[in-house]
């Protein structure tokens, strides 16, 4: 029976028997601890988990399904997990004959023991894409080798898909959301522009981002510059200091480079915007105060990258600044709502900014 894991944890009984397969494996294994922390915050219970190499005959598979089956000490309740079970019953088409280990699952997925739980752990390639198979035509589970045939039709199961790179960021997002961190406008495009489209990695470098950060709750472009990890970090904030010394042709032909190399158009603009809007800001700031840890700090940027903003002052007069932010401003509306070429309207915004008659020939 096909169900949702947030179905489930709302749920105030769990199902005594659960299968989660799919091709995200962190999803897998993150719906197993959850679904695992709700079982033990409501009983008492003891765990054993069972993975191929722990299995070195077919006596020891059977030991352990006829202790599932039995009564425990006092009541005892007891949670079997099964992890890659593919590899530990093969697969069998439905006309060969049974072990009697295999016989012995069949039972226990055909009559469960009262009070006991069995969560089953797969990542059998022939059940990728089930879900949607599933929902065309019910039938389709019968066509499975088992134990899956009769697990998936007789219990609850949970598919977790190859998630595409807009179902990564939502995933990202969310994952910001649950520790209430308020991110700033291109720092998500930007993580999932320098990680593998990986959850394990995105997830490790989000608490990472979380010790950063220990209390604060926001996070900026230049924290994940400092904190992130990958080759690509620093390329992306270059653009910066070829922009405060009002260097047309090399931010030109920076901009065609990383166009080429990735879709960051619009952690680009982010970039730059957060550039200009932090300098109209300094502005004003360095009426007050002259001394650059405390300038740094009004913008909320590490000292250490100060310097383009020190430069950046000294070159554009304020109305400068505010007429570049409003070049900026459409910049993004038309990457967003036209179909013009990004190297183009990135080029002809810059020429407006930097006060070029012309475009360089590499344009």
């Amino acid at each position: 029976m096909l169900t949702d894991l947030n179905l489930l944890l709302s749920k105030e009984n769990v199902p005594s028997v659960i299968t989660i397969f799919g091709e995200e494996d962190f999803l897998v294994y993150d719906a197993y601890r959850k679904l695992v922390e709700k079982i033990t915050s409501l009983y008492e219970i003891k765990i054993q988990v069972v993975v191929p190499d722990s299995i070195s005959n077919s006596e020891d598979l059977v030991e352990i399904l006829q202790n599932f089956t039995t009564q425990g000490l006092f009541g005892e309740r007891k949670l079997l997990v099964f992890k890659g079970i593919e590899q530990i019953f093969g697969g069998k088409a439905k006309k060969q004959k049974l072990q009697l280990s295999e016989e012995l699952f069949q039972r226990i997925i055909l009559s469960p023991p009262a009070g006991n739980f069995l969560i089953v752990l797969s990542f059998e390639q022939s059940l990728d894409g089930l879900t949607k198979k599933y929902k065309k035509d019910k039938q389709v589970l019968q066509d499975l080798k088992f134990p899956f045939d009769i697990l998936l039709h007789h219990h609850s199961w949970i598919e977790f898909p190859k998630l595409s790179s807009e179902q990564i960021k939502k995933w990202t997002i969310k994952k910001f959301d649950e520790y209430g961190i308020v991110v700033e406008n291109g720092v998500v495009e930007y993580l999932l522009s320098i990680l593998n489209p990986n959850l394990w990695e995105i997830n490790t470098e989000i608490e990472k981002i979380k010790t950063f950060l220990g209390e604060r709750k926001d996070l900026s472009l230049s924290d994940v510059l400092e904190i992130s990890s990958g080759s690509k970090v620093l390329n992306v904030f270059e653009i910066t200091s070829l922009l405060a010394k009002k260097d047309l042709a090399s931010s030109i032909e920076f901009i065609n480079k990383v166009l080429e190399s990735s879709k960051q158009a619009i952690l680009l603009t982010s970039v730059i915007l957060k550039f200009y809007k932090n300098l109209l800001i300094l502005t004003e700031e360095i009426k007050k105060n002259k001394d650059k840890t405390a300038l740094a700090k009004s913008i909320g940027v590490n000292p250490f990258f100060f310097e383009d903003y020190d430069v950046g002052l000294k070159k554009y007069s304020k109305q400068e600044i505010k007429d570049a932010i409003k070049e900026i401003v459409n910049l993004d509306l038309q990457l967003k709502s036209s179909s013009k070429d990004e190297a183009y309207l990135f080029a002809t915004t810059l020429v407006k900014i930097l006060k070029s008659k012309d475009l360089p020939n590499f344009v």
